[in-house]
């Protein structure tokens, strides 16, 4: 077990995964973004699968873009 000063953010681990992910991996990567909700990171993990499915040549119709952003906060305007 990784010691608890090692242990990153789920969206920074994600990341890290998604870069090193191989094209039969994705589909697995796919359900979990999909399933999973994501508390921060949204921008940074729809960047590194994008930029994945480019390194591969693959595209994103299993929609995990659009699953990612979807969970992103709506930024209220600031009241003056």
């Amino acid at each position: 077990m990784a010691d608890s000063s090692s242990l990153k953010p789920y969206h920074e681990s994600v990341v890290d995964v998604i870069n090193q992910a191989q094209v039969h991996e994705l589909d697995i990567l796919a359900s979990l973004l999909k399933a999973t909700k994501l508390p921060k990171g949204h921008e940074e993990v729809a960047e590194a699968w994008n930029r994945r499915l480019a390194d591969l040549g693959g595209n994103d119709e299993a929609g995990v873009t659009e699953a990612v952003l979807a969970q992103k906060p709506v930024e209220q305007p600031a009241v003056s």
